[in-house]
């Protein structure tokens, strides 16, 4: 059963200046400090000190939201990734950037440590608001009927591509098939694949498709098939992929949408990866100072 916002909202996160949770894990993962009560020593053990704890929540929240967000992937109308993000994460992330910002290590190592720290948080926050951007997109998605096919689509074009080759194995393919997958490929290489990495414009897709893909497909159906099983089976792989090309060019500009928004995310993401691994990285640089 779907938690509530209200009752997903997390507890308040204590004041960074004055926590004084144990640092054992943080120490743990850079190693046993030096002896020398420094002042770098003693600024690295109340820093660690203090952001322990809000850390180890963070975990917790972004295992979570990843969590919910594969169920999300399997089921797309699962209302609790969304309920979750802005019930729960969402108000986690945005006290925990306002918290970090109130810490200030006074010596340059941490310094450098904690602004890495604060972009961790930056990102984490903003993959939770482009999700949260992204819920509406999703949800037409999901509702529109050709953009669904897109998927099932293809999946059945290329089990018929391989059962083919399969039942072809000890033969020559016909020409047709030759001519079907040269067309198949450059279309994908010189257009799909660059409309996915946000290089053409799903206009252009769709004039190639109007163009040049749709009716070389529909001429390749128009042909005569022999009537064995394998003739059979090549006139059903054209026609997968023929399906498949005219779906595409229906939920074009829903897909380049989608396909973006992807893509954001993923930016975002990949961002926390790199600051909180620099973090580390900074924090173990300030170990070996002490």
């Amino acid at each position: 059963m779907s938690t509530s916002p209200a009752q997903s909202a997390p507890a308040p996160l204590p004041s960074l200046r004055t926590a004084v949770a144990s640092a054992a894990l943080l120490l743990a993962a850079c190693g046993a400090p030096g002896c020398g009560p420094s002042e770098l020593a003693r600024g690295y053990d109340a820093y660690t000190a203090s952001v322990e704890e809000p850390l180890e929540r963070e975990q917790e929240h972004w295992s979570r939201l990843s969590e919910l967000l594969q169920q999300r992937q399997e089921d797309p109308g699962l209302p609790r990734y969304y309920e979750y993000a802005r019930g729960t994460a969402l108000p986690f992330y945005t006290e925990l950037r306002a918290n970090l910002r109130e810490l200030e290590p006074g010596l340059p190592p941490l310094r450098e440590a904690h602004r890495h720290l604060i972009e961790f948080a930056d990102a984490r926050f903003e993959f939770v608001n482009i999700e949260l951007a992204a819920q509406d997109l999703n949800a037409r998605a999901s509702a529109d009927a050709g953009f669904a096919k897109i998927l099932s689509g293809l999946h059945e074009a290329e089990n018929l591509r391989i059962a083919y080759l399969e039942a072809v194995e000890k033969s020559v393919p016909d020409a047709k098939f030759t001519e079907l997958y040269q067309l198949v490929q450059v279309f994908q290489r010189d257009y799909f694949d660059r409309m996915r990495e946000g290089a053409l414009d799903p206009d252009a897709v769709q004039q190639e498709l109007a163009r040049h893909v749709l009716p070389a497909l529909e001429d390749l159906r128009r042909r005569k098939y022999s009537p064995d099983a394998e003739g059979t089976l090549l006139k059903k792989c054209v026609e997968a992929w023929l399906e498949w090309h005219r779906n595409l060019a229906q939920a074009c500009p829903l897909l380049d949408e989608v396909l973006a928004a992807k893509a954001h995310s993923e930016a975002s993401a990949q961002a926390a990866d790199e600051a909180i691994a620099a973090f580390r990285k900074a924090l173990d640089d300030a170990r070996r100072e002490r």
